[in-house]
C-alpha cells in the first residue's frame, strides 16, 4: 500500500508492506531512513527490511521525510523538528491501518534522532549515530575525504553536504539532538545493531548500552556503499521477532564453514 500523507501541511509519501494473513496483526513496524546521502544507500535496504518483517506478520511501513524521496518540499527548508513530527505521526498511522496494538520502531543510523518521544514497545537501531553533532562531524568528516581525494566537496559556504544543502535552522537543531541513554519513550526491549567485522561496540555507545542489548552483524556498511549487495541487516532484524539474539556470519564465514556430514 502506497499514498500520502498530510503532516502539518506536508504531503509526506509512505510505503506500508502488508501481510497475508486475513487476521489482525498484534505488532506492526515503522522503519525510519537515514539522512542525507546515506538514505540513498541504504533505501533498498530499508524496503527489504519492511518486506522481511511483513513476512514475518508484522506489516512494516517507511516514509520520506520532507524535503527528500517523493515527499513534498525541499531539503533546504526541511528542519528535523519536521521530520521528528513526521516520524510521531507516521507511528500512529501505521497503528490505525493495520489494527497493531504494538509497534516496533526501527531506525537506521540518523534516524535514530527522529524516534525521540516515540512511544514503542519494541526499538531496534542499527549502528545509530546518537547526537546530531555526530551526524554534522560524519558530513564534515567525508567532506574533508572529498577533498583530499580530489574529488568535489560541496560549497561549504552555503552549508550544503553531497549536494542536500541545510539550513541554519536544520543545523541549530541537530546541533541539540540527542538520544535519551534511558530511552524512556520505549516501552519494551531496546536493541542495538552494530555492524562491524569487530566483536565490540563503539566506546561512545557505552552510556546507551546500559538500558539496551547489543547485536554484532558481521556484514558490510549498508549506509556507505553506492553499489547495492544483499545486507544481511533485513534478515537479521525479521529473525529478532522470532529467535533468540544472535551473530550473523558473514558470506566468508558461511563459505569457510564445513559441510554437514550426510
Amino acid at each position: 500500500m502506497r499514498g500520502y500523507l498530510s503532516i502539518q501541511g506536508r504531503d509526506i509519501y509512505c510505503n506500508l508492506a502488508e501481510v497475508a494473513a486475513a487476521e489482525q496483526p498484534a505488532w506492526c513496524a515503522l522503519v525510519l531512513q537515514p539522512f542525507g546521502e546515506e538514505k540513498r544507500c541504504a533505501l533498498r535496504t530499508v524496503v527489504r527490511i519492511c518486506k522481511k518483517l511483513a513476512d514475518a506478520g508484522i506489516p512494516a511501513m517507511t516514509f520520506d521525510f520532507s524535503g527528500t524521496g517523493d515527499s513534498s518540499g525541499d531539503h533546504a527548508q526541511a528542519r528535523l523538528s519536521h521530520w521528528q513530527a513526521e516520524a510521531m505521526e507516521t507511528s500512529r498511522e501505521v497503528k490505525s491501518l493495520t489494527g497493531a496494538s504494538k509497534l516496533h520502531l526501527v531506525a537506521l543510523r540518523s534516524a535514530a534522532l527522529a524516534t525521540i518521544s516515540i512511544p514503542c514497545e519494541k526499538l531496534t537501531l542499527a549502528e545509530p549515530l546518537f547526537t546530531g553533532r555526530d551526524f554534522l562531524h560524519e558530513l564534515e568528516r567525508r567532506e574533508l575525504i572529498k577533498a583530499i581525494h580530489g574529488g568535489a566537496s560541496s560549497d561549504q559556504s552555503q552549508k550544503e553536504y553531497a549536494g542536500f544543502p541545510y539550513s541554519d535552522q536544520m543545523l541549530r537543531e541537530l546541533g541539540d539532538a540527542e538520544v535519551d541513554p534511558d530511552f524512556p519513550n520505549v516501552r519494551g526491549p531496546t536493541q542495538i545493531i552494530h555492524v562491524t567485522g569487530g566483536k565490540t561496540c563503539p566506546p561512545s555507545w557505552q552510556p546507551y548500552l546500559k538500558n539496551a542489548a547489543s547485536l554484532l552483524l558481521r556484514d558490510r556498511p549498508f549506509w556507505g556503499l553506492t553499489d547495492y549487495f544483499e545486507s544481511l541487516l533485513p534478515d537479521f532484524i525479521a529473525s529478532q521477532n522470532t529467535e533468540p539474539a544472535r551473530e550473523m556470519p558473514s558470506d566468508a564465514e558461511k563459505a569457510a564453514a564445513p559441510s554437514p556430514r550426510k
